[in-house]
């Protein structure tokens, strides 16, 4: 926004105007600056305890030819998804259409789910106490039964799920701890 035109119409307080225009940054848009996406994206895989994750040639394509019109928050969401959702470590191009269409399609009522890994009783698989809560709390939801299930079906051996699930054992760790996942043996 023009925060100077927004201070002439009154919709913004001159004097916050001042305090934050110290020094003047512009930062083109995300789909100006394309060629920052990979190393971004990477980045944001990384912090989701993803970085083993690697994308196919034609998948970055696509990814860069997004309009991206959330901006950066939209590609660390998008990474986050790819994170929870992906049961490999390789992206191909459909499972980066299928994410994508996931928020586009939002508004539509239609999610595009590939995975049958959620069953549920309704027309997207997806159960309907996840259904009833918002989108942090569902995907909280979602990440805890999820690591419950994993680390169960693995003896609660922190460093044989967080290989499997392609995860760093210190991240897993932490992941248990902000769930309170009992470890039982």
């Amino acid at each position: 926004k023009d925060l100077e035109a927004e201070c002439r119409a009154g919709r913004f307080r001159e004097d916050l105007f001042f305090r934050l225009n110290v020094i003047p940054i512009h930062i083109p848009p995300l789909r100006e600056r394309t060629e920052d996406i990979p190393e971004l994206l990477n980045y944001f895989l990384k912090s989701f305890g993803s970085g083993d994750i690697k994308i196919s040639p034609s998948a970055m394509d696509y990814i860069q030819r997004y309009s991206w019109p959330g901006n950066v928050r939209e590609l660390k969401n998008f990474a986050e998804r790819l994170s929870i959702l992906c049961e490999t470590d390789r992206i191909e191009q459909d499972v980066v259409e299928n994410i994508l269409g996931m928020v586009s399609n939002t508004s539509s009522g239609k999610i595009p789910l590939k995975s049958e890994a959620i069953k549920g009783g309704n027309k997207f698989g997806l159960p309907e106490d996840i259904l009833a809560l918002d989108y942090n709390e569902a995907k909280d939801l979602f990440e805890k039964r999820y690591l419950e299930y994993k680390l169960s079906e693995n003896g609660y051996i922190i460093s044989r799920t967080a290989e499997l699930i392609g995860m760093y054992p210190s991240n897993l760790h932490a992941k248990i701890k902000k769930h309170g996942i009992r470890m039982e043996r």
